[in-house]
Parts: structure tokens; sequence; C-alpha cells
């Protein structure tokens, strides 16, 4: 594991440790939690937060940067790293509600207008209908008529997935966007618990 000085990579208020302190003290086998990168949308970068357990999905690999936080430890795994690095960690109660705020300096740099109106329609009109099952459909980028997606969340290795795509978010772009005629899903979902995708 890759160690960070703290507040190099990740800040979390007194507020936030806190709070997590206060969830580990009612659960067993927990080192710590996990920031991940969760897909974009046209104007931020959306961060899943969990909890880091000894022997499941969650555990700590070779790759993971590792943040020193009170009596436990943030994990970042390589993937993530890029889309985290430099971001805060809160949390707020606002009234009868409350939860953790996360707070990233970074932003996606998209230059192309097309793709802005595409990743701004797949923000508004598509993701919204799958995040009930806790997926989302990344925008990556365009060739000619060709939209290149990664699903990912719940619709990582999830057997609906391509119903899903064919039968609903093309019908829906293609609609929308008539210049888009093919959209190509490079998630591999045969990759079982941790599927990966490669950018050709």
């Amino acid at each position: 594991m890759k160690d960070a000085k703290k507040n190099s990579i990740v800040t979390l208020t007194p507020a936030a440790i806190a709070r997590i302190e206060d969830v580990l003290k009612t659960e067993t086998g927990v080192l710590g939690i996990r920031l991940k990168f969760a897909g974009k949308t046209a104007t931020e970068y959306k961060t899943q937060l969990a909890l880091v357990r000894k022997e499941d999905e969650t555990a700590p690999c070779k790759e993971d940067t590792v943040v020193p936080a009170g009596s436990f430890h943030v994990y970042i795994d390589a993937e993530s790293l890029p889309f985290l690095k430099g971001v805060t960690l809160n949390f707020v109660q606002e009234g009868h509600q409350s939860g953790f705020r996360v707070e990233n300096p970074n932003k996606p740099n998209i230059q192309d207008p097309m793709v802005y109106k595409l990743q701004k329609f797949f923000d508004e009109a598509i993701n919204p209908s799958i995040a009930s099952h806790g997926g989302f459909i990344e925008l990556l980028e365009i060739r000619g008529d060709t939209l290149y997606v990664h699903m990912g969340g719940g619709c990582q290795g999830c057997a609906q997935s391509q119903l899903t795509l064919r039968q609903g978010v093309e019908k829906m772009v293609f609609e929308a966007f008539p210049n888009i005629r093919q959209i190509i899903d490079t998630t591999d979902h045969a990759a079982g618990k941790n599927p990966y995708y490669q950018k050709h």
C-alpha cells in the first residue's frame, strides 16, 4: 500500500471523523472507509463512500493509497486517485437531514460542446432512471456517429444491462441526437464483481 501524508490526498473534517468513528463502534472487522470514483456528470466527479472490511470486495490491496484519519484509515484505489486527489469529506446536519458531503476541486474538462450536451442529457434524462438500481452510465467519447459509454455501479455485470442499453438508452439518445447512430458499451461485464474497461 502507498502511504500518504494526512491531508495531502484527502481531508476529513472533525465532524466527518467523529461520525465515522461513531459508526465504527458498532461494526466489527472494519479497517476504515473507501472513497471511490463513481462516474461523472457534465460539471463534477461523483464519489462513492463505503466501509472497508478485511475479507470482502472492499478489502485493502497493495495499489491503494492509504491516508490515516483519527482511529481509522481512508483507502483510495489507484484508478480513483486522479479524480479524487484533494477532496474534502465533511459530515453536515441541516435541519432534520444529515449526511456526508464530498467537496472535490477536480472538475471534468469537457471542451467539445457536443460531448457536454450529451453528458448533460445522460445526467438529467438517463442516469436518474437507473440510479435506483445503483447504476450509472458514463460518457467516454464520441467518434463520428458512434458514442462510447461505460456502465458502472449496479450496471456492471448485470444481465439486464444490455437490454437497458438497447431498448431504453439507445432510443432516448437517438431521438434527442439524430447524429448519433451507434452506442458501444466498453464495460467488461464478464469480469465479475470487479469489472473494468479498456479504452481502445
